[in-house]
């Protein structure tokens, strides 16, 4: 795997406090990639941002409102990486619509050879009946539907899961783990 590179996506905001150890799993993973040889970036949001961290620079589009969060996130992002630079693309999943496959398929038009994967860490899932708000279903079912054209662009499921298919795409099963390096041991009191 020496000289591969890797883009990890997420979506989520890590400048939210309830988000911080879904950072701190994400930056464990990408060390995971870095110990097996493949160079990890890393696009994610920041409060009203959009990044992508690398080694030798970080790309950073500012927006203002929804509309130029998703112009952001789904397109312009895309345009300022140089997406023939990767060898893989691993999304960790959040709610997927029609804007984020037209993002896949534009990946994947300019790159044939790139592969894609995505983290599905509980399937089935459905945080539809979670929150039963009317914005909460329709992101459920936007993300239902388009879970159908998944198997266009995704090369690969990665799950916790025992599924070997997920939406008709074969999975690579997998445990969720730690980084055993990010924890204090504190001594063993003997009793004395």
């Amino acid at each position: 795997m020496k000289d591969k590179k890797l883009l990890y996506f997420s979506k989520m905001d890590f400048s939210r406090a309830e988000n911080l150890t879904f950072k701190n799993k994400i930056h464990s993973q990408i060390k995971a990639f870095n110990n097996l040889g493949i160079s990890c970036d890393f696009l994610y949001v920041k409060k009203k941002g959009v990044y992508v961290e690398s080694e030798s620079k970080t790309i950073h589009l500012e927006f203002s409102n929804i509309i130029g969060f998703l112009k952001g996130l789904y397109h312009d992002i895309i345009d300022k990486v140089e997406i023939k630079k990767y060898d893989f693309i691993y999304i960790r999943h959040f709610s997927l619509n029609f804007f984020f496959l037209w993002t896949l398929h534009r990946i994947k038009k300019t790159h044939r050879k790139i592969k894609i994967f995505l983290e599905l860490p509980s399937y089935p899932y459905n945080f539809g009946t979670v929150d039963k708000s009317f914005k909460n279903k329709m992101i459920y079912n936007f993300d239902q539907m388009a879970c159908k054209f998944l198997h266009r662009y995704v090369d690969r499921i990665v799950t916790f899961s025992e599924y070997k298919k997920i939406y008709g795409i074969e999975t690579v099963i997998t445990e969720n783990g730690i980084d055993t390096s990010k924890i204090s041991m504190n001594p063993v009191y003997s009793g004395n």
